[in-house]
């Protein structure tokens, strides 16, 4: 018994430019020392940044803390203050978090917001 695989058709695709505003942007989001898309503890994270954050590493407690203030595991937040307490602020909401749960919350650098290079 043999299958037949159907005849793809050739996708069509369209090749968009972008403007000026889109690419500062893009610049603005690279980092010359660190990768974006890494994974660091929270308190590895510059302050001004925005991050994706990953709470898997967390026991039930402190995720369940955390996700009644809005902050669930792959939300984006802005890491306004890192020390103690850690500032984040969620859409308008912002919230401390102590040094020892935001170092046990990893979180994925998404973009800083003055383009300034991420430390190593």
């Amino acid at each position: 018994m043999t299958f037949d695989q159907p005849n793809p058709s050739p996708a069509t695709t369209s090749i968009e430019t972008p403007n000026a505003a889109a690419l500062e942007s893009q610049i603005t989001r690279r980092s010359k020392s660190t990768p974006l898309g890494e994974r660091r503890p929270l308190t590895l994270c510059p302050s001004g940044c925005r991050a994706t954050i990953h709470t898997d590493q967390l026991d039930l407690v402190a995720r369940t803390m955390l996700e009644a203030m809005g902050v669930e595991h792959g939300c984006e937040v802005e890491i306004c203050k890192v020390g103690s307490p850690c500032i984040l602020r969620v859409e308008s909401t912002r919230f401390g978090i102590g040094r020892e749960v935001a170092a046990r919350i990893t979180a994925t650098v998404t973009a800083t917001l003055n383009g300034s290079a991420l430390p190593g």
